[in-house]
C-alpha cells in the first residue's frame, strides 16, 4: 500500500469499523471503560489531591463539593 492511497481511503468507513470494533468485543469495550475511567481521574487529579473534603457535615448541614 502506497502512502498516497491511505489519504484517498474514505474516513467515514474507518471511523465505522472502529465503532463495530468497540461494540462487537467485551475486551474492547472493558478498555473503552477503562480508558474513560483513567481520563477522568487524570482530569479531576487536582480536585481528588485536594486537602478539602468533598463532602463535609457541619453543624450548620450538608457541605457538597467545599473544594470547589
Amino acid at each position: 500500500m502506497k502512502p498516497h492511497d491511505l489519504v484517498s481511503s474514505h474516513p467515514r468507513g474507518t471511523l465505522r469499523h472502529a465503532f463495530f470494533a468497540v461494540r462487537s468485543g467485551r475486551l474492547s469495550r472493558f478498555g473503552l471503560v477503562l480508558f474513560a475511567c483513567i481520563i477522568h481521574i487524570s482530569v479531576f487529579a487536582d480536585f481528588f489531591a485536594s486537602s478539602d473534603p468533598i463532602v463535609c457535615r457541619t453543624p450548620a448541614g450538608l457541605v457538597l463539593l467545599a473544594n470547589v
